[in-house]
């Protein structure tokens, strides 16, 4: 060696080895680096709705400005079907605190931000695990990359299916728990979040977590269950926030409807089973489960090897498991799976498929360490190998054949799965080669990043400005609302400029609205449904063209303007203006935001109510103040829920319910102040709780709970 090289010192190389490794971490990043400038992931096909412009960054948007102009904290929101809780929604992430970084940075991109981030942070779980799982750097590495480049991961980024994505970054740390936790909070504690990131997906983590547990720790009964209950206590005061409010929200809402039918849409079709080597195999975006061509000739090398067939056991039993579930109606009975409590709430079966992705990140990472160690056979490992690269050559030729047009998806898994053959082969024959495992790490890198960015389309900013029409709605001043039966003001629209719209989509509807909206709306909802109104085959364009509107009923919930894409024939709505895009009806009908009804009239009699005799003074999300001059019944244009009280010159009075779903309350002779309030006992309950959780977990973690226990 030459005197004036240096050696490396111990510090260096551990140095260098974390910076490579923190290098690859970030790569995840790159899928969702071309929305940080403010355009935004929708689906394949030219789909131009998303789950983030729909609903989380409308919803973030609301939160930040109660926050910003209100100072309050949001606990009912305005956005959408006439009002309905925000605290006890899921999808509006209000105790989910993570995910209000989002909001330091420009919304939506925002929400790529806060999101690649969570994926980063899975990353780094999955890498922890499988280390704490005794593989060595390179296949942990793998293993991690596996999780955070999955493609399916990326195609529910381009659905838009933000609080999803978050529960499922803290899975591998829920699975890394099993072997660090020895007293069950900090276990406790990351389910409690993952449950307030979005409880849908609490119920798979949890059940994987529960079976790996009892699969691979050895520790008597006694203690193990001690260790469940322990664990299952911090969980539920850490999500108790969100979780009593919405047990509250789900007696009172259609999600406890759901048939066996409801509750299996979006099934994987048997057929569709190809998409694990196709990428971007078409229909529904729950479908998408591409694992990547270079993952299963890593698996298909390794099958055949009795020691890595034992480590990997367990995950092949859920891979199992998860496409069983995926298959649904496809792949059991549907009569009985409603009465299941928990299941009973659950939709889209297909979404097991992330548990194939985690197993398939835990298998290819103990794969990958098996072979790094050179522990194989080596005669029968290379017939292996052979017979992976003839497969592949095969079917990629053959595929091709079948289906020249779609040449890039059809041909990409299997050009991968041959290539990693090749290169699998390459190392066996010369197992000295420095960089030989590392060049497999970049074929796969490429494989499942490609595939990711193929998952999703870009929707630039300019197609999220408002039209003509539309800014016709955002100059109107005072309170109104608008209906749309063509879904004709998206709901990222309407949080932008304060339109309070009487549609909407969100999976939480609460169950009299939706009857009342029914009857004023012409259209029927037979089953679950997720918008307001319904659309019987997806088409908002045309769906509700034959709908026979209910002006009277409308009027009622203050809707001034109704906007549709087609025609509406109606004595009591006026044409206001018209484009190519959407027509613009004004209410004939309107009623406005609150008014004094006397006793003994109907709405038959020209005299039944008084519309100058009340005014709105303030309105924000948890309180509105009016100024109004009895006697009568004043009746305000809001939806009536638990947890709203009223105070008439500054005393509580009995709030009650006016055609059926609005709040009203009866006032003496003379002028009054009245103010309606949110104060939601389930809320308050819910944040008691969580502030004693994380007392406990506080008291614990500095070793003060022993002490108090044995003071």
């Amino acid at each position: 060696m030459n005197k004036d090289q240096q050696v490396p010192s111990k510090n260096e190389r551990v140095f260098s080895r974390k910076a490579i490794r923190a290098t690859l971490f970030l790569l995840p990043v790159l899928i969702y680096l071309p929305t940080f400038g403010g355009d935004a992931a929708v689906p394949l096909g030219g789909s131009n709705y998303s789950d983030l412009l729909i609903t989380h960054y409308p919803y973030l948007l609301y939160l930040r400005n109660s926050i910003a102009i209100n100072h309050q904290l949001p606990l009912w929101a305005n956005l959408i079907q006439s009002g309905a809780p925000f605290a006890a929604n899921p999808l509006a992430g209000i105790f989910y605190l993570p995910g209000w970084t989002a909001m330091l940075f420009p919304l939506p991109n925002g929400l790529s931000i806060t999101l690649a981030a969570h994926v980063i942070f899975g990353t780094w779980g999955m890498y922890r695990f499988l280390r704490q799982r005794t593989l060595g750097e390179t296949g942990s590495i793998i293993g991690a990359l596996c999780f955070g480049l999955m493609p399916k991961l990326a195609a529910h980024f381009g659905a838009g299916h933000v609080t999803l994505l978050y529960a499922i970054a803290w899975t591998p740390w829920l699975l890394y728990c099993n072997g660090k936790d020895r007293k069950g909070w900090k276990t406790g504690m990351i389910a409690g979040m993952l449950f307030l990131a979005d409880p849908r997906w609490s119920v798979y983590a949890g059940t994987l977590w529960l079976a790996h547990d009892i699969a691979h720790r050895k520790i008597i009964l006694r203690k193990r269950l001690l260790y469940y209950l322990k664990a299952s206590l911090i969980a539920l005061l850490v999500s108790a926030p969100l979780l009593v409010p919405l047990l509250e929200y789900v007696k009172h809402a259609t999600r406890t409807n759901l048939s066996s039918v409801d509750m299996l849409t979006g099934s994987l079709p048997i057929a569709n089973l190809i998409g694990i080597i196709i990428p971007g195999s078409g229909g529904n975006i729950e479908w998408y489960f591409y694992s990547g061509g270079t993952l299963l000739a890593i698996l298909a090398s390794q099958v055949f090897n009795k020691e890595v067939r034992k480590k990997i056991r367990f995950w092949g039993y859920w891979i199992a498991i998860s496409l069983f579930l995926s298959l649904g109606t496809a792949g059991y009975e549907i009569e009985w799976i409603n009465r299941i409590p928990v299941l009973g709430l659950l939709r889209v079966p297909a979404r097991s498929l992330f548990i194939l992705g985690i197993c398939f990140a835990v298998i290819t990472g103990t794969a990958i360490d098996h072979i790094s160690k050179r522990r194989e056979n080596q005669s029968p490992q290379s017939r292996v190998y052979l017979g992976i690269i003839a497969l592949g050559v095969m079917m990629m030729g053959g595929m091709t054949i079948l289906n020249p047009e779609h040449l890039l998806l059809i041909s990409w898994g299997f050009a991968f799965f041959t290539a990693s053959g090749l290169l699998l082969l390459t190392i066996q024959k010369n197992p000295a080669g420095k960089y030989s495992e590392w060049l497999l790490v970049g074929i796969l890198i490429v494989d499942l990043l490609g595939a990711s960015l193929l998952s999703y389309e870009i929707q630039g900013r300019e197609k999220r400005e408002p039209n003509e029409i539309q800014s016709l709605l955002i100059q109107e001043q005072g309170y109104f609302r608008v209906y749309s039966p063509s879904y004709s003001v998206a709901q990222h629209l309407a949080a932008e400029h304060h339109l309070e719209l009487a549609d909407g989509v969100d999976p939480m509807q609460i169950a009299k609205y939706v009857e009342f909206m029914s009857e004023a709306t012409g259209i029927d909802q037979d089953g679950y449904s997720v918008t307001i109104p319904p659309f019987e085959t997806g088409n908002p364009s045309r769906d509700n063209i034959n709908a026979k509107l209910d002006a009277d009923l409308l009027g009622l919930l203050n809707v001034k303007y109704v906007i549709s894409e087609f025609g509406i024939d109606s004595q009591e709505l006026s044409l206001l203006a018209s484009d190519a895009q959407a027509k613009i009806y004004l209410n004939e009908k309107v009623l406005p935001r609150a008014w004094i009804e006397e006793p003994g009239r109907d709405q038959t009699d020209p005299n039944w109510a008084q519309f100058d005799q009340v005014d709105v003074l303030s309105k924000t999300a948890n309180e509105i103040l009016l100024k109004a001059k009895g006697p009568g019944k004043l009746v305000i244009s809001e939806i009536q829920y638990p947890g709203w009280k009223v105070f008439v010159d500054g005393k509580r009075e009995e709030i009650s319910t006016a055609h059926e779903i609005l709040r009203s309350v009866n006032l003496t002779e003379g002028e009054h102040q009245v103010v309606f309030k949110f104060c939601p006992i389930s809320v308050y309950i819910g944040l008691i709780l969580a502030a004693i959780g994380w007392a406990v977990m506080v008291l614990i973690h500095f070793g003060k709970f022993d002490e108090i226990k044995t003071g």
